[in-house]
């Protein structure tokens, strides 16, 4: 939770009640029953925040693997899971208000913005694999574009971006020194997340003769990922 407003101001007198902005981030990473084998997973997340004027830029992705380990043996799985997620994220800059005897006063508030990202990754099965996963959030305005990354095309600033890339990829540098015998994975999970994300400027109250309230700006973000029985 992260509150910069709830502030009164009582006078007889003018008043000025001016909050900063307030940003809320959580990020929860939940990994159930988790198996990985010879595999390997990116996970990147970029959070922009007030103003930024440039590029992104990462890296290409590494390429497949030329040669695959060889699978001489069976694979069994057996995968139960029950997944429930409550969440609960609100930005607030009004429920403001003043109380005056005098013409003039004005309530500005700032932006609210609420922002939920949630990703399940239930009885999913990796295997031999390199994965990878990328989140750029601009929360404020960015002025610029996304590049690299393998063949992925660059795209124009100012808009979140989520991208996703799965290249078969066992062994090591290529080479395997045995194959993969018998696989069995029997799981079952039970997966509750309850998650609360509050951010306040507002709540704020003035009485007096004259007053102003400039609220600041809010950002409420939840993100939540849910690994759940994978096998890769």
């Amino acid at each position: 939770s992260a509150n910069t407003g709830g502030n009164e101001i009582a006078t007889g007198d003018d008043g000025t009640n001016e909050t900063g902005d307030a940003y809320s981030l959580l990020s929860i990473l939940n990994r159930i029953n988790f198996v990985m084998i010879d595999s390997v997973l990116h996970f990147i997340t970029i959070n922009i925040f007030g103003n930024f004027d440039g590029n992104v830029i990462l890296p290409d992705a590494p390429e497949a693997l030329a040669e695959p380990c060889e699978t001489c043996g069976s694979t069994t799985i057996d995968n139960q899971a029950t997944v429930t997620n409550t969440i609960d994220s609100e930005a607030i800059s009004g429920e403001n208000s003043i109380t005056a005897t005098e013409d003039g006063s004005s309530i500005t508030t700032g932006s609210a913005v609420s922002i939920v990202h949630l990703t399940n990754f239930i009885n999913s099965i990796f295997i031999g694999t390199r994965f990878f996963h990328l989140f750029i959030n601009p929360y404020g305005i960015w002025e610029g574009n996304f590049r690299g990354w393998g063949e992925v095309e660059g795209v124009a600033g100012g808009t979140g971006l989520a991208i996703n890339q799965q290249l078969g990829a066992n062994g090591q540098d290529g080479e395997c020194s045995e194959c993969v015998g018998n696989l069995t994975v029997q799981n079952s999970a039970n997966l509750t997340n309850n998650v609360t994300s509050r951010a306040n400027s507002g709540g704020n109250s003035i009485s007096g003769a004259q007053g102003t309230i400039n609220t600041g700006r809010t950002v409420s973000i939840v993100s939540l990922l849910n690994f759940s029985k994978v096998v890769s």
